[in-house]
């Protein structure tokens, strides 16, 4: 059996990517906003964990709870509502059931087999951290970032007791073995507590931690108790005595079935495996990505699953090679862009990816040695532009994806890329306090533009490309020559620091979007107040319609706003957390929104 399944996974390969990359696209569709074309990207990995027999594998993430096969990583179904972002996910004990714990502060209990939700638990008032089943599966403890405790009837969903667990959130809650004790720890708190099951009577702490502890794993037999912190260390500790036993350095810690060995990760991407009974090392891995952040052993031990919160890598613990990646996931998006023709999709989430508009099918993913934070087409569609966090800007060219250049200048990491009218100019933002303008074809520095404070959340060509606008943390706006590279104004429309900006199709408005509750429309000639647009959401990023009739705003969720009557027209939501980037096509059928949940959605305008 053993034999045959390692088999399965080296066959299928790199080809396995990419079919549960275009399977999983078919269940996000299923569950698509009012509104919405198609949903790219999986979300961000919270949590993971395999089914009681092993076959599958459950993914908490930002846009609700996957459910992978566990020897293909095929995904096989999407359980998920309405701004439903899970942190953490755990299955019954018979398997029958998953429950999932939000940030908007419900815990889900799901039907696996349907695939539909059995009931909705809504007695926490803030994010939900932590779900365990008791071992009898007749209890579902939780905790949250209301710092409680939460005891559930499974059954009802009755909510038995509430005791109160540690200081400003409860990281982690685990039963023992037998089902007498539970266990918790806190972020913001250095001690672990237990408690009694059965009546939630508090029974002991166990301190020594010097920093947080965020994860605690029972030895199978319940002997031992291992706590992860903040600190770096992994504590174990004697759970009849409160004995502390011994120290290894980690922070992330799961228990080998047999209870014979754990893991732990040494907050580098190292994944070490102990022998439990000595403390012995005897074997690491390294982990591709630089953190793990979830760790599961498989019910028969053999292999082991960790999580980068952009995928699941599963080992084979024997050898301690990698069988396969279950890819797909994502971390924020803070930037989209379409390709002139309407055709692709450029997102970037640290990657760069590349998506096909119609069949919504990721075509390619292109990467550097540092994050990328910011994209955007060339105006003929030749040229993809990257802004980074080495300080780089890097030139795509589109048909090969090779990269054409590499443009250096900035000291500190760029912001924003943004290409003139024409194509021909590049301007670059940076958190060093430049503007840098390029020559595209040359890929020479053409000037440097240094008088502003507070580095660049924003820089945009004026539509006729002779003036840049850019915004800072300083709540001004300035306005640049781009032929002479002299400031030519300020304009200080008032309220918060500024996030965006925006000119109208004419030239001769800017919008500019805080981040408290206002959008500030402002003559361009004379550097006059004309409107304000009261939002109550912050603004993260605006564009006008091509008739410069409507601008498009983006925060919570994405408004729509009439720009002669500053009222509000249209309110799109969908997303599960903020909104941080907008992009509409060409011919305003249809808006691309990239978010903190980790993926963009494509929206139909026409209707």
């Amino acid at each position: 059996m053993r034999n045959s399944t390692l088999m399965i996974l080296l066959i299928i390969g790199i080809s396995s990517t990419l079919i549960a990359v275009s399977f999983a696209q078919n269940f996000t569709e299923r569950y698509l906003p009012e509104g919405a074309i198609a949903r790219f990207g999986k979300g961000y990995i919270s949590d993971f964990v395999y089914s009681p027999d092993g076959t599958q594998i459950a993914v908490a993430s930002t846009i609700g709870i996957w459910l992978h096969d566990a020897v293909t990583g095929k995904a096989l179904n999407l359980l998920t509502g309405d701004k439903y972002e899970v942190h953490s996910v755990n299955f019954s004990p018979d398997g029958k059931t998953l429950a999932g714990g939000s940030y908007d502060a419900t815990i889900v209990l799901w039907d696996v087999g349907t695939g539909h939700p059995k009931r909705t638990l809504t007695e926490h008032t803030a994010g939900v951290r932590s779900v365990a089943f008791s071992p009898d599966g007749r209890t579902l403890a939780s905790g949250g970032f209301d710092e409680t405790i939460r005891f559930w009837d499974v059954d009802t969903g009755a909510l038995l007791r509430t005791v109160p667990g540690h200081i400003q959130s409860v990281s982690t809650v685990v039963f023992s073995p037998n089902g007498k004790i539970l266990a918790s720890c806190g972020s913001r708190d250095n001690n672990v507590s237990l408690w009694d099951a059965d009546t939630g009577e508090f029974l002991s702490m166990f301190r020594g931690h010097s920093d947080g502890v965020v994860y605690l794993a029972f030895s199978p037999d319940g002997s031992t108790l291992a706590s992860g912190s903040r600190d770096g260390t992994i504590r174990l500790w004697d759970t009849n005595t409160g004995q502390h036993l011994k120290t290894v350095n980690g922070f992330s810690v799961a228990y080998a079935p047999d209870g014979r060995t754990f893991a732990s990760e040494r907050n580098d991407g190292t994944i070490q495996v102990w022998d439990a009974d000595t403390g012995e090392l005897f074997r690491d891995f390294k982990s591709p990505g630089k953190d793990v952040y979830a760790m599961a052993y498989a019910p028969d031990g053999r292999i082991f699953g960790s999580s980068t919160g952009l995928a699941i890598h599963l080992w084979d613990m024997e050898s301690g090679a990698l069988l396969k990646t279950i890819s797909g996931y994502g971390s924020g998006v803070d930037s989209v862009t379409y390709s002139p023709d309407g055709r692709t999709l450029v997102s970037s989430d640290d990657i760069v990816r590349i998506w096909d508009v119609d069949t919504r099918v990721l075509l390619k993913t292109l990467s550097h040695k540092s994050p990328v934070s910011t994209v955007a087409y060339s105006p003929d569609g030749v040229t993809l532009a990257c802004g980074t966090h080495d300080n780089t800007v890097l030139l795509w060219h589109v048909r090969t994806w090779k990269k054409r250049v590499i443009l250096e200048g900035h000291t500190k990491a760029v912001s924003t890329v943004v290409f003139s009218p024409k194509g021909h100019l590049l301007a670059s933002g940076g958190w060093d306090n430049t503007i840098r303008l390029w020559d595209v074809h040359t890929g020479a520095l053409l000037k440097t533009f240094r008088d502003q404070e507070g580095g660049r959340s924003d820089v945009v060509f004026s539509p006729d490309g002779t003036m840049l606008a850019s915004v800072g943390a300083d709540r001004k706006i300035y306005l640049w020559d781009v032929f002479s590279g002299e400031l030519i104004k300020n304009i200080i429309p008032g309220g918060n620091y500024i996030y965006s900006v925006a000119f109208s199709p004419d030239g001769a408005t800017l919008a500019a979007g805080d981040d408290h509750n206002e959008i500030r429309i402002c003559d361009v000639a004379t550097g006059e107040l004309l409107k304000t647009i009261q939002t109550q959401w912050g603004t993260n990023s605006l564009v006008y319609s091509p008739d410069g009739t409507i601008l498009a705003s983006c925060g919570t969720d994405i408004y729509f706003w009439d720009v002669n009557t500053a009222e509000l027209i249209k309110t799109i939501t969908g997303h599960s957390d903020d909104v941080y980037t907008l992009a509409f096509s060409l011919d305003w059928r249809t808006l691309a929104s990239g978010s903190r949940d980790s993926t963009v959605i494509l929206w139909d305008l026409t209707k």
